[in-house]
């Protein structure tokens, strides 16, 4: 008799938790450019984003880390182009995590619309910390599926 490797039952969740970072300093950052893509949609890029300079303190085991967060706005990134032809499509994360030993680098995508807010809170310290819930880091990277700002966080509750 030969054995199939299917599996039965129901797939193995997959396994999620909090990766929380302790923001150092931030800064915002602004760029106009004229669009030179060989099929450009539209005359100029622009991007405008939040810089920060923050500390992983959670999980222990990457606790110390440090990394820039680029917080880009971008626009109708509630409803993108590719979203309007394929109702199927789904997005596969908010930040997309790359926490080496040394210089973590990583962008998380907000609504353009949503940056004066955050802009405005940062202005009056209140968010200090970046809460990202995805799973575990493999080879240094993770695909975060949320996102969060705080301004207190207790961490005996993770």
């Amino acid at each position: 008799m030969t054995r199939t490797t299917e599996r039965r039952g129901k797939p193995r969740a997959e396994e999620r938790s909090y990766f929380i970072f302790e923001i150092v300093e931030w800064q915002p950052d602004y760029l106009l450019s004229i669009n030179h893509d060989r099929y450009p949609l539209r005359p100029y890029n622009e991007y405008t984003n939040i810089r920060l300079s923050a500390v992983c303190v959670h999980p222990q085991k990457w606790a110390g880390r440090t990394a820039r967060i680029s917080v880009a706005g971008e626009e109708n990134f509630m409803t993108p182009e590719v979203f309007k032809r394929d109702p199927e499509w789904k997005p596969n994360c908010v930040a997309a995590i790359y926490l080496p030993a040394t210089n973590g680098d990583f962008s998380v995508t907000v609504p353009i619309e949503r940056l004066p807010f955050l802009m405005m809170a940062f202005s009056e310290g209140m968010f200090r910390y970046l809460l990202l819930w995805g799973p575990p880091l493999k080879h240094s990277r993770s695909l975060s599926s949320e996102l969060h700002f705080e301004r207190t966080v207790d961490l005996s509750e993770y």
